[in-house]
């Protein structure tokens, strides 16, 4: 089985974004691969970060959302 999957340097592990379905004690092998930011500096690129915190992930999908639904009104000359 061969699978592609994301995780983020915690506490000197490695830890999946995902839940992997192997046994305990399965071998695996590790191919690891930095991955930049992108240069779009996009709110999104950053959620695996607060996935097993909720409450910040709670409230930065909020604030994600906020963001997305927000339209700037013009000011009028005084």
């Amino acid at each position: 089985m061969t699978l592609d999957i994301e995780g983020v340097w915690k506490e000197g592990k490695i830890v999946p974004l995902k839940k992997l379905e192997l046994k305990e004690g399965a071998l695996v092998h590790l191919r690891v691969m930095e991955k930049k930011p992108k240069a779009s500096g996009s709110l999104m690129d950053l959620a695996g970060v607060w996935k097993d915190d909720d409450d910040t992930y709670t409230i930065f999908k909020k604030v994600y959302n906020e963001r997305q639904n927000f339209k700037l009104r013009q000011c009028q000359p005084a």
